[in-house]
């Protein structure tokens, strides 16, 4: 006869008897959560950047706008966040699909890393900085989402 209370399916929980910790969808959210977060923290941070340099004068007076490189930062991070929850929504069942989650966690990454270095330069470094922690963010947040092992040293491929 076959086994019961071992098949699952979608949303079903795990046998009583299961060793396995199921994942659950508060992972991903959480990982989603801290990069709007720190997103959120560095555009704020850019914006306020922008602004004091303005009022102080180190910027010329004839200077566009400083919308513009706001605009920007702005549209990349939704790039940013959408790679992200890109990734933490794909399953997690395999070894192949950890890598496939990890692409859109590195594309992020690097348009991150890209946006710190546009902003490396003097009267600018707290931006960068800002930046630079969000391309952290971003690859905790897959590294985070990664399948657990067990206590037995099995993984955990639950989703």
């Amino acid at each position: 006869m076959g086994r019961v209370g071992t098949l699952r399916t979608f949303g079903a929980p795990a046998p009583l008897n299961s060793d396995v910790r199921p994942l659950t969808a508060m992972q991903g959210l959480r990982a989603f959560l801290l990069m709007l977060t720190t997103l959120v923290v560095a555009n704020g941070t850019l914006f306020r950047i922008l602004d004091s340099n303005l009022r102080a004068g180190i910027y010329p007076s004839v200077a566009d706008s400083i919308s513009i490189p706001l605009m920007e930062a702005a549209s990349t991070s939704v790039l940013i966040l959408l790679a992200v929850g890109a990734s933490v929504s794909l399953p997690k069942r395999s070894r192949l699909w950890v890598a496939i989650r990890a692409i859109p966690v590195a594309f992020a990454a690097l348009l991150s890393l890209a946006l710190a270095a546009s902003w490396f330069s003097p009267h600018h470094y707290p931006a960068s900085a800002a930046f630079a922690i969000v391309a952290i963010a971003c690859v905790w947040s897959w590294w985070q989402d990664l399948p657990s092992k067990t206590k037995d040293g099995s993984k955990n491929a639950s989703s």
